[in-house]
């Protein structure tokens, strides 16, 4: 086989390892990224390839946050998620893709469900800009009550009461390259909010890069 097909067998085996491309929905742009790398390498154009590839790895990633956000939680009715790249210091010169944040948000009649899953936080322990963000954010983060721990996937989940809003707040270590952040405005009680933690894929969401 050619170099260039192993290229471009590779970067279809990822694309199709996040569900494949009959569930792929119509904003899924990853298969012409891919192409468009895939025909600057076999035009010999390896610069452009390289910045192919690079943009192939960013919308992969965007695509797998939008495919790990449930499409539905029982008994809401869900938004359109928003996915955005992170623009943060040290990350676009290292050459590989930006983190991204994905939010969504579920509705009923009297109740709110907002999902914030970001994917691609690793280099974040060794980035000074992310560190003062992260520490500016508990500063500013809301008191809580009546922290406990759950299970999810191999790992655990933090459950607490948001003191002032009365909300339930779930935040889970989703493997080592995500955090996903739930929070329940007019859920009956944490059992409810952990109910709804179960829509979530822990297994998929391990695969984060």
């Amino acid at each position: 086989m050619r170099t260039d097909k192993k290229v471009a067998a590779a970067l279809w085996t990822a694309a199709f390892a996040l569900g494949g491309a009959a569930q792929a929905p119509a904003a899924d742009t990853v298969p012409a990224a891919i192409q468009a790398a895939q025909d600057a390498y076999a035009g010999g154009n390896y610069s452009a390839a390289a910045e192919q590839l690079r943009d192939a790895l960013q919308e992969l990633r965007v695509e797998f946050a939008r495919r790990a956000l449930p499409e539905e939680l029982p008994g809401f009715t869900a938004a359109a998620p928003e996915l955005v790249p992170m623009r943060v210091p040290g990350f676009a010169e290292s050459g590989g893709p930006l983190p991204v944040k994905a939010t969504r948000s579920y509705t009923r009649e009297g109740g709110k469900v907002d999902v914030e899953l970001i994917v691609g936080r690793g280099p974040q322990r060794d980035n000074p800009f992310l560190r003062l963000l992260q520490q500016k954010n508990m500063i500013q983060g809301q008191a809580s009550s009546g922290e406990s721990e759950v299970a999810f996937g191999t790992g655990k989940a933090t459950v607490k009461t948001l003191t002032e809003s009365g909300a339930i707040q779930i935040e889970a270590d989703a493997g080592k390259m995500a955090s996903l952040k739930l929070t329940c405005s007019g859920c009956k009680d944490s059992a409810e909010a952990q109910g709804l933690l179960k829509s979530f894929n822990p297994a998929l969401l391990a695969q984060s890069f």
